[in-house]
């Protein structure tokens, strides 16, 4: 209600009818010449309220009803436990509007399981199970969390591989930085620029030092290849050291994400799914999957009743 006061709509009346006293407030409407009508009944009701609104002729193309449920439903059908004949019943609501969640995949394409919307039933069938409106729903639910941790454990190794070549930066920086230091102290070299070609250089002591190109070369390498063993490396006590550091550092598991170790306790977590879900999209078999903060966004869909009407002529 307060949405359609902020549209400027002005209600007339709101009443909450039950069985005892629909009746009185039917007629409390038709006195106040009130015409549109947006309502929620359950089946037995409607069917008590719609024979009612018959009787006091508020229906036609002078009134509007707005319902919430199904064309499925087709509860007008029904005139049990009213004064109704079925030709009066139908005759009231003709024109109703139906407003109700579309609950199915939208065109022929199939979800995001594989599934089309026959397929999922003719599975689901299988179980012996019986089929309520939630169904397809709580299969989504399942498909949309497996696809969060999906997305979580993609992101998750994004950025740890984007900390893996952080922290080869700055091995290569450490590199760059200790080689100017010696050709500073050693002054330039011929030997040096014709080292870069093979890779590596030797220093005193028949020890080699990796030069840019052969850091490059390992970094590319790395890349399609990021395991923790691969790490940019050189011989010597203090490399090897540095080596073990850095295995460490990168197998650990302190704050990421891992599938087999998720749990439900730990808020970053929660937080993390909340987001992930808010980005999600795909095709579900009870129709489009996304998400407004925790709310998933639904799919309208309107049905106006239109039942044939049977008349006989005189003869």
């Amino acid at each position: 209600m307060p949405a359609l006061e902020a549209a400027n709509i002005s209600l007339q009346a709101t009443v909450t009818l039950s069985s005892g006293d629909y009746m009185e407030h039917l007629h409390s409407l038709k006195e106040k010449d009130c015409r549109i009508f947006i309502a929620s009944f359950s089946t037995t009701l409607a069917r008590k309220v719609f024979c009612q609104a018959y009787h006091l002729g508020m229906y036609g193309s002078d009134y509007a009803w707005v319902l919430s449920g199904a064309p499925q439903d087709s509860w007008w059908r029904d005139t049990s436990g009213t004064n109704c004949s079925s030709s009066q019943l139908v005759e009231a609501v003709q024109g109703v509007v139906l407003v109700a969640a579309h609950g199915s995949i939208i065109g022929t394409k199939a979800s995001e399981s594989g599934l089309t919307n026959s397929q999922f039933l003719q599975e689901f069938s299988r179980t012996g199970q019986p089929l309520t409106e939630y169904v397809t729903h709580t299969y989504d639910a399942l498909w949309a969390i497996a696809l969060a941790l999906r997305q979580m454990g993609v992101e998750a190794a994004r950025e740890e591989a984007s900390g893996r070549k952080q922290r080869r930066h700055a091995v290569v920086k450490r590199e760059v930085n200790s080689e100017r230091l010696e050709k500073v102290a050693r002054g330039p070299r011929k030997q040096d620029d014709q080292a870069c070609s093979s890779g590596v250089h030797k220093l005193p002591g028949n020890s080699t030092k990796p030069t840019m190109s052969w850091i490059l070369g390992r970094l590319a390498k790395l890349q399609e290849d990021p395991t923790p063993g691969n790490l940019v490396t050189a011989r010597g006590e203090k490399r090897a050291q540095q080596k073990v550091v850095e295995v460490e550092v990168v197998s650990g598991t302190s704050g990421g994400f891992e599938l087999d170790t998720f749990d439900y306790s730990r808020e970053d977590l929660a937080d993390q799914m909340l987001e992930t879900l808010q980005a999600l999209r795909f095709r579900g078999v009870s129709g489009p999957i996304s998400f407004d903060c925790p709310d998933r966004v639904g799919v309208t869909a309107f049905h106006q009743v239109q039942v044939l009407l049977h008349t006989s002529n005189p003869s």
